[in-house]
């Protein structure tokens, strides 16, 4: 019998640090814990230039607690990558240095096109031979990724669109807010080019997912696959304006989106233009991506031998 080997990635993001252990056997690959922490490295990035000050000392604390994790686990195999935060922060080497003496692996920092791919090989891995535009947003940046057999001969785009890039829009109407969005793609040549489906990658977009699910009464708690429309996305954002005067509402919106309750609004602004800009009438929200891209990179990967994967657990 084949003992299972275990492999883990480290995903150090603008807003979050996130760690997933799989375990390995043969072609299947079963992820078993999955620990995130809210760093928000990216906080005030696009002002200063630098990473948060507070966001490095979390997120170092978190490496710390990683490696005992990964000890504890007797995990074999760490793969640790780092976007857009401290790939673009005039303090990321020094941050990376010591992050990787923090975690005990080397960190790799991943430029936006290799991002991109990575969600794409992500996407992939999650679906039955997808065809279309990979959108992966983080905290501070968009990636764009065509997949599959497509006409687009671009290669991966990257707009600094995360909702902690963009955090002094906040105080601009909606209408502002949209134009600015539209300006920024509009330079997009994978969007003009798109064909076949959107597929969106990334935590505040299955958190845009959770609560379109709760405030229609969707009976299924499964994040990967669910489809939204523009008017989905309306909702959406009808609903958070509207909380803005109904304390109860914020409040409930607040427990399904937790953490990322602030950076909803705006992620839901960017599907919003990104479908409009596409002529696309509908998204498909993808829990699969950078992560998943990370652990397969190196596989034939098929049908056949694909993720085992519970959509909850993201």
């Amino acid at each position: 019998m084949m003992t299972p080997e275990k492999i883990a990635v480290v995903d150090i993001g603008s807003n979050s640090c996130r760690l997933v252990i799989y375990e390995r056997s043969g072609a299947a690959l079963l992820p078993y814990f999955n620990e995130k922490a809210i760093a928000g490295l990216g906080r005030g990035l696009a002002d200063s230039g630098y990473l948060s000050a507070d966001g490095r000392v979390l997120a170092l604390e978190t490496m710390r607690r990683f490696k005992a994790i990964l000890h504890g686990l007797n995990v074999g195999t760490v793969l640790a990558v780092a976007t857009a935060a401290v790939r673009v922060a005039a303090d990321g080497q020094s941050f990376r240095s010591e992050a990787e003496a923090a975690l005990g692996v080397p960190i790799s920092v991943l430029s936006g096109e290799e991002e991109g791919q990575m969600s794409a090989r992500g996407v992939a891995a999650g679906f039955d031979g997808p065809r279309g535009l990979v959108a992966d947003l983080g905290g501070s940046s968009l990636e764009l990724q065509s997949v599959g057999e497509t006409k687009s001969r671009h290669s991966g785009e990257t707009f600094l669109l995360g909702p902690l890039a963009r955090s002094g829009d906040e105080v601009l109407s909606l209408a502002k807010r949209r134009k600015i969005i539209r300006k920024l793609l509009s330079q997009s040549n994978l969007i003009q080019e798109a064909e076949g489906a959107l597929f969106a990658v990334g935590g505040a977009w299955r958190n845009l997912a959770a609560v379109h699910m709760e405030l229609t009464g969707y009976p299924l708690g499964v994040i990967h696959g669910y489809r939204m429309d523009r008017k989905a996305i309306a909702k959406v954002i009808k609903a958070m304006t509207d909380a803005r005067k109904d304390s109860a509402l914020e409040a409930h919106l607040r427990v399904i989106a937790k953490k990322r309750y602030d950076t909803l609004l705006h992620a839901a602004l960017v599907l919003e233009a990104l479908l409009e800009l596409a002529g696309l009438k509908s998204t498909t929200i993808s829990a699969f991506g950078l992560r998943e891209g990370v652990l397969t990179q190196n596989d034939d990967f098929t049908v056949e031998s694909r993720l085992l994967h519970t959509a909850g657990l993201y």
